[in-house]
């Protein structure tokens, strides 16, 4: 999946749960080898915790087995913040 099907797919993932554009934004930006997807909720009435449960399905980071470090390259980040 591309990085901007990933980024429709957590918008569609959000409306399907009852949210709308005005309520939450969506965006994706590349660092390096990786993506981070920024979902702002502009909504004080929206509980921050039950989007991180519907958005963190969409995060994908790689580890390294012995030490837990995050390896370079390939990942996708997914960051709630809430600005209402």
């Amino acid at each position: 999946m591309t990085s901007t099907e990933k980024a429709k797919a957590i918008r569609t993932a959000l409306k399907e749960a009852g949210f709308n554009q005005k309520q939450i934004s969506v965006k994706k930006q590349f660092g390096g080898y990786s993506v981070a997807f920024y979902v702002t909720i502009r909504d004080a009435n929206i509980d921050k915790s039950s989007i991180e449960n519907i958005v963190n399905k969409f995060k994908s980071i790689d580890r390294d087995e012995i030490t837990g470090e995050i390896l370079a390259g390939g990942n996708d980040y997914v960051f709630v913040k809430k600005v209402a």
